[in-house]
This record gives C-alpha cells, sequence and structure tokens, in this order.
C-alpha cells in the first residue's frame, strides 16, 4: 500500500515537472536566439494559432506566407523563400500587390499582419519599417525585441479608388544578414518576418 502511494505521488510530480519544463520551454523558444530554429519555429507556429486582439469585421483580403500556403502571385520582390512558420523578408524594400478588392460596401479599412522584425540586440537595437500604399505612407513600424506581434493600421478608403492596382511597399533600410551581427551563417538581409496579412472592413 505504501509503495503503491509512493509511486503514485511520484507519477503526479513527474507530470507537473513535464507540464513546467514545456511552458518554460514554448517561452525561451519563442524568443531564444541560441535554440535551434525548429524549436523557435514551432514555438511562433503554435503562438500563429491563437492570435490575440481579433479584429471583427469582413475580411476582404488574406495572404499567407507559410510553407506550403503562400501566396506566391502577389509577392513581387524582396522576400526569401517560405519556411515553416512564414517568409522573411531578403533586401531593403519588400513589395506585395493586392488582389482586386470589393469596396461595394462603405466601412473603415484596416491592414493587419502578424509579423516579426529582425533584431539583434545589442549589435541590431531596432527595425524601423516604412509602409506604403501606392507610394502614400500609412506608418512606420519600429521593432526592438524579436516575437511575433500583430499590427494594424488604418486605410483611407480613397487610396483604392484609383486605377492603380493596390501595391504595399516596405521600406527596410536596416535589414541586416544574420552573419554580420555574428546569429548565424545566414546571409539573408532580414527585416520583417510576415506569417499573414489581411485587409478587413469594419
Amino acid at each position: 500500500m505504501a509503495l503503491s502511494f509512493f509511486f503514485n505521488k511520484r507519477n503526479i510530480l513527474g507530470s507537473t515537472l513535464f507540464v513546467l519544463s514545456c511552458l518554460v520551454f514554448f517561452l525561451l523558444a519563442k524568443d531564444g536566439p541560441w535554440l535551434s530554429d525548429k524549436a523557435r519555429n514551432y514555438a511562433l507556429y503554435l503562438e500563429k494559432l491563437h492570435p490575440h486582439n481579433a479584429m471583427e469585421g469582413k475580411t476582404l483580403v488574406r495572404l499567407r506566407f507559410e510553407k506550403g500556403l503562400r501566396n506566391e502571385a502577389f509577392l513581387k520582390t524582396g522576400f526569401s523563400a517560405p519556411e515553416f512558420w512564414g517568409s522573411w523578408t531578403d533586401d531593403t524594400m519588400a513589395v506585395i500587390e493586392l488582389p482586386a478588392i470589393d469596396l461595394t460596401e462603405k466601412g473603415t479599412l484596416f491592414l493587419r499582419t502578424l509579423v516579426d522584425g529582425y533584431v539583434y540586440p545589442p549589435k541590431l537595437e531596432k527595425q524601423s519599417v516604412d509602409i506604403f500604399l501606392n507610394n502614400h505612407k500609412l506608418a512606420r513600424w519600429i521593432f526592438t525585441k524579436r516575437g511575433k506581434q500583430i499590427k494594424e493600421i488604418e486605410i483611407p478608403q480613397s487610396l483604392f479608388d484609383t486605377t492603380q492596382s493596390p501595391r504595399l511597399s516596405f521600406s527596410i533600410p536596416n535589414a541586416t544578414q544574420p552573419k554580420q551581427v555574428g546569429e548565424s551563417e545566414d546571409s539573408r538581409k532580414l527585416g520583417l518576418g510576415f506569417t499573414w496579412l489581411e485587409i478587413v472592413q469594419k
């Protein structure tokens, strides 16, 4: 009896330690540059499955960037090959040509994306990005730490009321090779890491 109680107690303790270790692993993998790419990508994937700050409204456009799901036709320039979690930009400028958008209904438009900015403190403290729609500046993003986050920008509907194809441009002057800052042997000029991007109407 006493021996059975001992083993049951040890199983409960073992299970508790396992759950705690998984939690610690996830938190470290999300931001820890010392862990493998596979571990970090898996952590980011888990985070992607449960995005925060969900926005109500009608989704007019949704683009995916993960390997096997990426909408290649709309990525015009500045993107590296897709990975399990999404795609990095690979230049100081990245361009996305959006598909045609139905604006028969009136409402406020938002660009919304799950994105990471490449930084590697203290050698690369921040990543500044200017976002344009058809050469009209929408916003500036500044990243000071790694980790996926949801970014939202309100877009004037008048910018879509033109004969031009809607084209998003991301100016990333500090796009940097991980090799240059000593993180890895990666020679791509990383700036933004996209998982998905959408245009929402509220």
